[in-house]
């Protein structure tokens, strides 16, 4: 935007400065980076996008426009594949059963609650927790912890897992707090 803004207000040679920083600022975009898991603000779709380039969501037949949405934004063409049902089958680092889901990503593990009879194990043993349910407590202990709660207040979350840190960006924070939007943000998240 600053190189389009340069190149229009400026009227002789300087002008073409501003070529240089709007070419600079289409070769990051690349390197931005791609969100590991999104989830939902309505806790209805989770979808996880492996190094392989595929995408694993949670269901195919709820928030498909959602999921649509995150295709596109991840640039995967292909479609996406069911979380497996069985829960003696792992794919790609995801193993699940009727109460949840356990992922294994940058040496962390991720659980995905179901149903809140799982948030107990999930909070001992998960270095980050997902509950698509509301948790009655917090987790302590973890990395991170978003619930029910959490993504009502801060809408639709993409989480960053790495080695040393994950990232959670939520729709409420990127677009800012502004007079006609409520300020429903979460101080109580954890993050490291």
């Amino acid at each position: 935007v600053l190189g389009t803004l340069w190149l229009a207000i400026w009227q002789r040679r300087p002008r073409w400065l501003g070529i240089p920083v709007m070419v600079l600022a289409l070769a990051l975009v690349p390197f931005q980076g791609r969100p590991n898991l999104i989830v939902d603000g309505r806790a209805r779709a989770v979808a996880i996008s492996g190094p392989t380039g595929k995408m694993q969501v949670s269901t195919l037949r709820r928030a498909r426009f959602e999921v649509q949405s995150w295709r596109r934004l991840l640039g995967i063409d292909a479609k996406p594949e069911a979380w497996p049902a069985d829960p003696e089958v792992a794919v790609n680092d995801l193993r699940c059963d009727s109460l949840g889901c356990i992922w294994m990503a940058a040496g962390r593990r991720v659980a995905i609650a179901f149903d809140e009879a799982a948030l107990e194990d999930d909070c001992r043993s998960g270095d980050i927790v997902i509950s698509l349910v509301p948790a009655r407590r917090r987790c302590q202990g973890v990395n991170a912890a978003i619930d029910r709660f959490d993504l009502w207040r801060g809408g639709t979350h993409a989480l960053y897992v790495g080695e040393g840190r994950t990232r959670i960006e939520t729709v409420t924070g990127e677009r800012g707090h502004r007079p006609w939007i409520p300020n429903l943000t979460s101080d109580r998240r954890q993050r490291q």
